[in-house]
């Protein structure tokens, strides 16, 4: 919060987009697998359940200013399906695996989904000149 009042100050003609930070996808391993199908968790569900608290947080501390959910983005498949799993009852969400080929980062594929989200919501959202509204989510 300090560093965005400072950019601000410094730069009040800047319009600053928030970002949620990357998910990792559910473990790639046959022991990944095999934990997942028993119902017992994968070496990357903490990691993720910390992930999804702090993009929360985020979400809820910039609801009114630009943002571009790259966590919603890389858990949703082209068909609309989000990706993840439960854990004591609630639903966590997870890097979809056909996005990445070692579990933490974008494959080419998952960096053209992305890439094109992120310029079809700025195109969507933002004037001619780049000034997105301040009071408009990405």
């Amino acid at each position: 919060k300090r560093v965005v009042a400072s950019v601000r100050a410094a730069r009040p003609d800047l319009v600053l987009v928030h970002s949620t930070i990357p998910l990792n996808s559910n473990g790639l391993g046959t022991g990944d697998r095999v934990k997942g199908f028993l119902g017992l968790g994968t070496s990357k569900d903490a990691s993720n359940m910390r992930r999804n608290q702090f993009n929360d947080f985020l979400r809820a501390e910039y609801a009114n200013e630009p943002l571009f959910d790259v966590a919603r983005v890389e858990s949703t498949l082209a068909d609309g399906t989000r990706t993840g799993f439960k854990q004591d009852g609630q639903f966590f969400f997870a890097m979809a695996r056909e996005f990445t080929s070692d579990g933490g980062h974008l494959n080419p594929q998952g960096q053209r989904w992305v890439a094109a989200e992120f310029a079809r919501r700025i195109k969507s959202r933002c004037d001619v000149d780049a000034r997105c509204a301040r009071r408009t989510r990405c």
